[in-house]
């Protein structure tokens, strides 16, 4: 209590400390990222999203981005709009985060050959785009209807979409979880050195993980991939497009909340103002408690920073 009350007895000295807290707090904003994908609400240790976790290992991921392309006029089975399809389907199957892609250029046709059922492409290796393969597309669509209608294509053909599945843990994710379970192998019979090597590699690959950005950065940046794609198929084509799934809800959150800090921001401050003003009729009763909440903000959005801790929707 005395060293309080000697404390606050230099108010110069607490203005210096404040300043330079807040600067060194400022500093760290530049790290803060934002994160508003869906899963990041989830409790992450619970039951349910580990049950999650383990299906997505073994049946595929459940994360996916869709892509809707609709024929401006007439239908869209049409040679030079498959061969778009096809153009984005190879594209986006290349980048890195991608899983899988369902597309009309890349689904499976259950059909009989040599006697035996088989999986075939619903376009086959022989495809050139003659009337006569186009008729043989559509008769298969017809042919499985279940499959198809209202999956890959609409029910007059004149839109088609994609599920692009993309790879639900980032490879530092990857790297963590085989770090943790070499290291819980480790345990059970390994040596000592074994254990401390393990150990080791456990906490490396926890700080990278920590270190690195949101896997919600992750999934926008192959969104923008697969928006980018898209956008340079379709050039000079008569199709529109449009996207959707979670990767898109959580890049629109993004959107909605920056849009909303630029506007609301600046109005609370000049509500603030006006209120502070109304209250004290003084310059120092209106700029200093302002001035205190702008930096109490800086410092606990630089500390979110500071410690990777992302910036939601909710925060």
């Amino acid at each position: 209590m005395k060293f309080l009350r000697a404390f606050f007895k230099h108010p110069l000295l607490i203005v210096i400390i404040s300043v330079v807290l807040t600067g060194a707090a400022g500093f760290f904003l530049k790290d803060l990222e934002m994160d508003n994908s869906t899963r990041m609400f989830f409790p992450q240790k619970d039951e349910s999203y580990v049950r999650l976790e383990d299906t997505e290992a073994e049946f595929g991921s459940m994360l996916a981005i869709g892509v809707s392309l609709e024929a401006k006029d007439g239908t869209v089975l049409t040679p030079e709009n498959i061969q778009v399809i096809g153009e984005i389907t190879d594209r986006v199957l290349e980048l890195p985060n991608v899983e899988d892609i369902d597309s009309l250029t890349n689904i499976d046709f259950v059909a009989d050959q040599d006697g035996a059922i088989s999986a075939t492409p619903l376009i086959p290796d022989s495809y050139t785009g003659s009337d006569e393969d186009i008729a043989q597309l559509e008769a298969r669509l017809a042919e499985w209807s279940d499959m198809y209608n209202r999956v890959i294509v609409n029910d007059d053909g004149t839109a088609t979409q994609m599920s692009i599945s993309l790879r639900p843990k980032s490879e530092l994710q990857l790297a963590l979880d085989d770090a943790k379970e070499a290291l819980q192998q480790a345990k059970k019979g390994g040596s000592a050195e074994e254990i401390a090597a393990a150990t080791k590699a456990y906490k490396a690959a926890k700080k990278a993980k920590k270190l690195a950005p949101p896997d919600s950065k992750r999934q926008q940046d192959t969104l923008y991939e697969v928006k980018k794609i898209t956008e340079e198929a379709c050039a000079g084509h008569e199709l529109s497009y449009k996207f959707y799934g979670d990767p898109v809800v959580s890049d629109n959150c993004k959107s909605f909340m920056l849009s909303d800090l630029l506007r609301l921001i600046p109005l609370v401050v000049v509500v603030v103002i006006i209120t502070l003003y109304l209250s004290f009729h003084t310059l120092d009763g209106t700029i200093l408690p302002l001035l205190t909440v702008l930096m109490s903000t800086i410092i606990s959005c630089g500390l979110m920073g500071l410690f990777h801790f992302p910036f939601t929707l909710v925060a």
